[in-house]
């Protein structure tokens, strides 16, 4: 008797990113600098693998894996076996798309707003941008006439875990939302994203408080620019941290107050306006963030009898990419920070170039 078998596909693709770049910041005298090769700056260097089973009457059973790695070491990042995305799922041509697992929340799905990268992109300023999350079941609906939504929801456990503060943080919640939507009408995209947590806080008995971080943005195509534009707002703390730092250290000086954003009471206002357009040959992008909070109460609350100098976190970026191919892309990178992390005199920029290769 012969057996049928659906249509499947399997596609192994990955990310190879390099080049040579400098950073340095500064606090109060003192400074971290870095100089040499560049590890993924354009895109994080990566590999995964994807694939889907044709099912029928338009229903695809499908999985995402994707790990990232150090091409100057040959390693891959964190302790992870996929640490970048690992999903299964269903995807329905007419009721959208269920996957469950570790991936992104919906602000990844609907903000398409960082015409940068480093410094410059949006997640350093918005707690709400490039949340990677564990245990999360995630929906997304068709595109009905140019408006689509999602919905995504993670068990408790420690489910967020945050790069930009060099070692991938552990938080302790009870769960995770997601939530967002987005409608685009020819050169016009408008979206909407709001993830919170329902968090624990351990101060000789547990406290229960919910972070709520939102963002909306605006998305213009005229004849030879995109313009795009978001303003949100992040309360009793932040799902990604501010600023770009790897850690609150320089040598033997530590800096006052880096990572009080994480407590309940906290809040910022956040705003970004970024744009890309072609220049000769490439395209050049450029962005602004600001991001102003009241570190400077929290910490009081905190510590009681001490005071903390605060700023406003302000980024200024730059980037141009040149396509050597379809595949492969040159690019040079420009970036300058104050109030980085939300603390007084906390500064610094970066400035480099390199070349990135898909396959």
């Amino acid at each position: 008797m012969p057996v049928a078998y659906a249509e499947n596909s399997v596609v192994l693709y990955g990310i190879v990113d390099s080049g040579y770049g400098y950073e340095q910041f500064r606090h109060q005298g003192h400074q971290a600098t870095y100089s040499g090769l560049n590890d993924g700056y354009l895109k994080s260097s990566r590999w995964g693998v994807k694939g889907s089973e044709d099912l029928g009457r338009g229903l695809k059973a499908i999985f995402h894996l994707e790990q990232g790695f150090s091409l100057k070491t040959g390693t891959q990042k964190n302790h992870y076996a996929f640490s970048r995305k690992a999903i299964l799922g269903l995807q329905s041509d007419t009721w959208g798309t269920l996957t469950a697992g570790r991936q992104k929340t919906l602000g990844s799905d609907f903000l398409s707003i960082d015409t940068t990268k480093g410094m410059g992109k949006s997640k350093y300023a918005f707690g709400a941008s490039g949340v990677r999350t564990d245990k999360l079941v995630k929906y997304l609906t068709p595109n009905w006439n140019g408006f689509s939504a999602g919905l995504g929801y993670a068990t408790n456990g420690n489910v967020v875990r945050d790069k930009s503060t060099g070692l991938e943080r552990p938080v302790d919640r009870d769960y995770l939302a997601t939530a967002g939507v987005r409608y685009t009408n020819g050169p016009l995209t408008l979206a909407g994203v709001y993830d919170w947590q329902h968090a624990n806080k351990s101060d000789g008995h547990r406290q229960r408080y919910t972070v709520r971080n939102w963002a909306l943005a605006a998305s213009y195509q005229f004849d030879r620019l995109k313009l795009n534009v978001a303003y949100g707002q992040d309360h009793h703390g932040k799902l990604k941290s501010p600023g770009y730092l790897s850690s609150s250290t320089f040598g033997s000086h530590t800096v006052t107050g880096f990572g009080d954003y994480n407590n309940e009471g906290f809040k910022s206002r956040n705003t970004m306006v970024s744009v890309a357009m072609p220049v000769g040959p490439g395209e050049l992008g450029l962005s602004w963030t600001r991001s102003s909070s009241n570190l400077s109460d929290v910490y009081a609350d905190n510590n009681p009898g001490k005071s903390l100098a605060t700023q406003t976190q302000n980024i200024y970026a730059a980037m141009y990419t040149y396509k050597l191919s379809t595949r492969t892309t040159l690019y040079g990178y420009g970036s300058y920070g104050t109030g980085l992390a939300y603390i007084d005199k906390l500064k610094g920029g970066q400035a480099g170039f390199g070349i990135n290769h898909r396959f």
